[in-house]
C-alpha cells in the first residue's frame, strides 16, 4: 500500500493515525496530555449530549424518575456509562 492506495482499510488507518498523534506527543507532559484528552474528549461528548433525546426517551426519563434512587447516584451512573461509552473513541 503506497501513498496513492485507494483501499479504505488504508484511509481508515490513517484517520485513526492523526487522530492519536496529538496524544502520543503530549504523553511526556501529564498536564498536556490531560488537556489534549479533554479536547479529544469533547467532540464526543457533546454528539451524545445533542443526541440524548433519541437515546433516552421521555417514557423512560418517566420510568426512572419514579424509582427511589438520588438524583446524584442516576447522573454519576449516567456519566459512567457515557464515559465508558467513549471510551473505545
Amino acid at each position: 500500500m503506497g501513498a496513492g492506495s485507494d483501499s479504505p482499510v488504508a484511509s481508515v488507518a490513517g484517520v485513526a493515525a492523526w487522530a492519536v498523534l496529538p496524544l502520543f506527543r503530549a504523553a511526556s507532559q501529564a498536564l498536556r496530555l490531560a488537556a489534549v484528552v479533554l479536547m479529544q474528549a469533547a467532540p464526543g461528548g457533546s454528539l451524545v449530549w445533542a443526541m440524548r433525546p433519541l437515546l433516552w426517551t421521555r417514557r423512560w426519563r418517566a420510568a426512572e424518575q419514579t424509582l427511589p434512587i438520588p438524583g446524584r447516584v442516576l447522573w454519576r451512573s449516567d456519566a459512567t456509562v457515557v464515559a465508558l461509552g467513549l471510551l473505545p473513541l
